[in-house]
C-alpha cells in the first residue's frame, strides 16, 4: 500500500517515559472502597468517630492521587516532548542524507531520460530505481550508458560520504545516546548494517570491472529492508514523490 499524500503519516521516537497509570488507577479504587465502607457504617456515636476518620482520609487520598497523578501526566509529556526533540535533532542529518540517497533515482530518470516526461510522475524510492535500471538495461549506446554510471557514480558517493559522516558523528554521541534512551540494540544494528551496505557499495562503485548494476540491486534491496526496520522512517519506503520532491509529498504537499 503506498503512502498517498492526504495521509499524513505521524514519525515520533517511541516515548521513553510513562506513566504509572495501574498504580493510580489501583490507589483510586483503595480508596474508593474506604470512602464506601465509612458510608455504609451504622449511625451510633462509637462507629460516628471511625466514620469520620475513615471518611476524612477517603476524600483526602483521592484527592491527592488525582492531584499527583495530573502532575506525573504533565511531567511525563514534558520529559517526552524534550527526548523527541533531543530525538529529532540527533538523527535528523542521518535522516537527511539517507533521503539523498533514495531520492537520487528519481533525479536521475528525470534527468538522464527526461523524453518520458518523468517530472510528471510520482513513484516510491525503490519504484524510481526499477524504472532507472529498465531504461538503462535497454538502452543500446555503451558510451551512454558508462556516462549515466559514471553520473549515477557521483551523485551515490556524494550521498553515500554524507551519510557516512552523519553515521559516525552520531556513533560518536554515546552519552547522548544513552542518557536520553534514543536509540536501542535493533536501531543501532540498522544503522550499522546501513552504514557497511553504503561503505560496500562506495567501495565497489571505485572497481571498474564490477557489475554496478548488479551491485546496486543487491543494495537498494538491502537498504529497503533496512529502512523498513527503522519504525520513524520506514514510511520512506512506500511515499509516492515527483523527483526532488521527496520532502513535499512526505508532508502531504507535493
Amino acid at each position: 500500500m503506498k503512502y498517498q499524500g492526504d495521509k499524513i503519516m505521524k514519525k515520533n521516537c517511541n516515548k521513553p517515559y510513562n506513566v504509572n497509570h495501574r498504580l493510580y488507577i489501583c490507589l483510586t479504587i483503595l480508596f474508593t472502597i474506604t470512602l464506601f465502607i465509612s458510608l455504609c457504617m451504622p449511625d451510633d456515636n462509637w462507629y460516628q468517630n471511625i466514620h469520620d476518620i475513615l471518611n476524612n482520609l477517603s476524600y483526602g487520598c483521592i484527592a491527592s492521587v488525582v492531584v499527583a497523578w495530573l502532575i506525573d501526566c504533565a511531567n511525563v509529556n514534558n520529559q517526552n516532548k524534550k527526548s523527541a526533540a533531543i530525538y529529532n535533532l540527533v538523527f535528523e542529518d542521518l535522516k537527511g542524507n539517507l533521503v539523498c540517497f533514495i531520492g537520487t533515482w528519481a533525479n536521475i530518470c528525470y534527468q538522464s531520460f527526461n523524453k518520458f516526461d518523468y517530472h510528471r510522475e510520482k513513484h516510491t524510492w525503490i519504484e524510481w530505481y526499477d524504472i532507472f535500471k529498465e531504461n538503462y538495461e535497454k538502452m543500446e549506446d555503451n558510451e551512454e550508458k558508462c556516462k549515466i554510471i559514471e553520473d549515477v557514480s557521483n551523485k551515490l558517493q556524494l550521498s553515500i560520504k554524507s551519510f557516512k559522516a552523519s553515521y559516525h558523528e552520531l556513533m560518536s554521541e554515546q552519552f547522548l545516546l544513552a542518557t536520553n534512551e534514543l536509540i536501542n540494540l535493533d536501531l543501532r544494528y540498522t544503522l550499522r548494517s546501513m552504514e557497511q551496505e553504503f561503505a560496500f557499495l562506495d567501495y565497489q562503485l571505485h572497481v571498474e570491472d564490477s557489475d554496478k548494476i548488479k551491485l546496486l540491486n543487491i543494495v537498494c534491496k538491502n537498504i529497503e529492508f533496512y529502512i523498513n526496520q527503522w519504525d520513524d522512517i520506514k514510511h520512506f519506503n512506500s511515499v509516492s514523490f515527483s523527483p526532488q520532491k521527496f520532502y513535499l509529498a512526505e508532508k502531504g504537499i507535493g
